[in-house]
């Protein structure tokens, strides 16, 4: 019997899929072997996954952070 007012915890894992699913984006990136490698590496030694730290590079783009906008400009070069 599920009090009124609570949910179970079934329940919360859908209403976060959904919510999820409404605000988040999906990204595939391709990349050499080599480069997933050393990138996949060095933020292991950080304790990062890849979607955090391109998320976060992101956000920095987004805004307008000077930092990574010079490193937008270079890759545009």
């Amino acid at each position: 019997m599920q009090l009124p007012g609570l949910l179970l915890s079934k329940d919360k894992k859908v209403i976060k899929k959904l919510i999820d699913f409404e605000t988040r984006k999906s990204v595939h990136i391709n990349m050499t072997r080599n480069t997933h490698a050393e990138f996949r590496k060095i933020l292991f030694d950080y304790s990062l996954s890849m979607q955090e730290v391109v998320e976060y590079f992101a956000v920095l783009v987004s805004e307008n952070d000077n930092s990574a906008i010079r490193i937008v400009k270079e890759a545009f070069n």
